[in-house]
């Protein structure tokens, strides 16, 4: 292959002359004598129609790094660089740069190809931006179970990545019924090829589009596999893009995997996304993260780490989000690490041993909204690292609820915020606050208190605690009070068997620096308590009164206020109970175990 626009010798006649031949053909480059060599194009190359490897790793001096570049600036309006059509099933596009081109860069229409160590939309040095006008690459009309970057096969799979960045769309956009099954690996999308500095103009990193009750892409892996060979070589860098990282819209089925998304090469810095890391609307069914730590995202320095509008059975697992790449030190989301609204039903954040790391954001660590189903955050750790012992607090609540009902909370770790660890508003209801450790080390042994308090609850009919161990809170060590009920409509609330102001075992005391429990400004008709040793809270050691009412008709029964666990050992509070509203109850009606033991104040 010669540098010439057309004639013998030249790309365009090349792809004439593989297009005419049966079976795979190989082109192969020695321009020059090696080194980097351009071909200009002044129209449009034509489609690609059989199997083709258009070989750019055969250029003399070749190592690693495109020196082949394809220019298509001068090659006319709604051009791309290379059009994989039809028939061209089984192709390799490898080690090109596909520069400046007015539309996209790459177009693939079939099935079973690979496009691996290319810059499309950066010139040859790497580093300077020479993109297309369309998308990076774009994927439609059905195209199937394509590598774009690694293959993940154990072999060359570090030298296979792409870096697609520059582009004025998408870097890598889907689209269209039947483009399943295509894996995007390896790539740097949206910074140079050094990882570090952001080129210009690009929207989103990947789009994934369906259509709103019309056609849609599917069972997309973006990253790793997790399967143990090649796992971090895998990882995507999806960074510097003026739009999302990467936005699923009415499309279900996708894996995201292992990447950085936000962040420079390393892991250390922002290079942050100016909307979201991911961005799911109307995507069901979708995985972010997985069961094993090589599927771990770093979702960071983006607008919100991740945000799940509408799109139900999302499952989110060992993610770290808010922080670098090794969980010591932010890299925050301005507005908070996951968002969670507009019916999104059936969402999973964390799982039992897989949960995520939500620290060091700039707002919430997760706010819940418009929701009126199961959503689920489980075992995560909100504000602190994941050895569950440094501060790297949410500069707002751990979790916020508001106008969502049937939120469980259950078994996470939630201290350090700067607000509340749990804030659970007025339109929100029946949400069930279960097992966490509130205020604590993630051993509850030692005090790392959220700033404003441990819970707040302006809504009604929510449950903090239960009957067994599993169901029983640790709330103790916060700036404010452990619990505060307040407001008209934070009525009905139940709050059994937990530890406020104690240790994780209940026998020492690490008192909230204000009230155990407060119930205010008309929060009526809740209980504190119950008849049974399981539903029995431990309200001793906090600085302030152990129990603080000035509303009306509340029933506080079955308690230790003021003792430990056992009740054998004074832990005292200020006071025990203070009582200013009318018709509560403290203690006995008819059953024996309601009676509250308050001692030791």
């Amino acid at each position: 292959i010669n540098t010439l626009d057309s004639g013998a010798g030249s790309l365009r006649q090349a792809i004439t002359d593989a297009n005419s031949s049966s079976g795979a053909d190989e082109i192969h480059f020695n321009i020059g004598g090696g080194g980097q060599q351009t071909i200009s194009l002044s129209s449009a190359l034509p489609d690609i129609t059989e199997a083709l490897h258009i070989d750019g790793s055969t250029q003399g001096s070749f190592a690693g790094i495109p020196l082949i570049e394809i220019d298509g600036s001068g090659a006319g309006v709604n051009v791309d660089g290379i059009r994989l059509s039809a028939g061209s099933d089984g192709s390799t596009i490898e080690g090109l740069a596909i520069t400046g081109f007015s539309a996209e860069g790459i177009e693939i229409r079939s099935d079973n190809n690979n496009i691996i160590s290319n810059y499309i939309g950066v010139d040859l040095d790497g580093t300077t931006d020479a993109g297309n006008g369309g998308n990076g690459i774009w994927l439609l009309s059905g195209a199937a179970s394509n590598f774009i970057g690694t293959d993940g096969d154990g072999t060359d799979d570090a030298d296979e990545g792409n870096v697609i960045s520059g582009n004025e769309a998408a870097g890598i956009r889907l689209e269209s019924d039947n483009t399943d099954n295509n894996v995007i690996a390896g790539n740097i999308i949206g910074l140079d090829a050094n990882g570090n500095n952001a080129l210009t103009g690009q929207d989103e990193g990947v789009y994934i589009r369906g259509l709103f009750g019309g056609s849609s892409p599917g069972a997309t892996r973006i990253g790793t596999d997790g399967d143990g060979t090649s796992d971090a070589d895998e990882r995507n860098i999806i960074s510097g893009h003026t739009n999302d990282g990467i936005l699923i819209t009415f499309s279900d089925g996708h894996t995201i995997a292992g990447n950085y998304i936000g962040t420079n090469l390393a892991g250390t810095a922002a290079r942050g996304n100016t909307r979201d890391g991911i961005d799911l609307t109307g995507a069901d069914s979708v995985t972010v993260g997985g069961d094993i730590a090589a599927e771990r995202n770093v979702l960071s320095g983006n607008l919100f780490g991740l945000q799940i509008n509408g799109s139900d059975l999302t499952q989110v697992q060992n993610n770290y989000i808010g922080t670098d790449f090794d969980n010591d030190a932010a890299i925050s989301c301005a507005s908070g690490g996951i968002t969670i609204q507009s019916d999104s039903l059936n969402v999973s954040i964390g799982t039992t041993g897989a949960g995520n790391v939500i620290s060091g954001n700039s707002d919430h660590g997760i706010s819940i909204s418009g929701t009126d189903s199961t959503v689920t955050l489980t075992d995560n750790i909100i504000g602190l690292t994941e050895d569950g012992t440094t501060v790297l607090a949410n500069e707002g609540d751990g979790i916020r609820v508001d106008d969502a009902d049937g939120v469980t909370i259950d078994s996470n770790v939630i201290s350090g915020n700067d607000d509340y660890g749990i804030e659970v508003l007025s339109a929100a209801a029946g949400t069930f606050i279960t097992g966490n450790t509130i205020g604590l080390n993630s051993v509850g042994s030692t005090a790392i208190g959220n700033d404003l308090g441990g819970i707040i609850l302006n809504s009604g009919s929510n449950t903090v605690g239960g009957s067994t161990v599993a169901d029983r809170n640790v709330i103790s060590g916060n700036t404010g009070r452990g619990i505060l009920i307040t407001g008209a409509t934070a009525t009905g609330n139940t709050v059994t068997g937990n530890y406020i102001g104690t240790d994780s075992l209940g026998t020492s005391a690490i008192g909230n620096s204000q009230e155990g429990i407060s119930i205010r400004s008309s929060a009526n008709n809740n209980v504190i308590g119950g008849d049974t040793a399981g539903e029995r809270n431990v309200i001793s050691g906090n600085t302030s009164h152990g129990i603080s009412i000035t509303s009306n008709s509340n029933q506080v029964s079955g308690n230790y206020i003021g003792i430990d666990k056992d009740g054998t050992s004074a832990l005292g509070n200020l006071s025990g109970v203070v009582l200013e509203g009318d018709n509560n109850r403290i203690g006995v009606l008819t059953v024996a175990g309601e009676r509250n033991v308050i001692s030791g104040n």
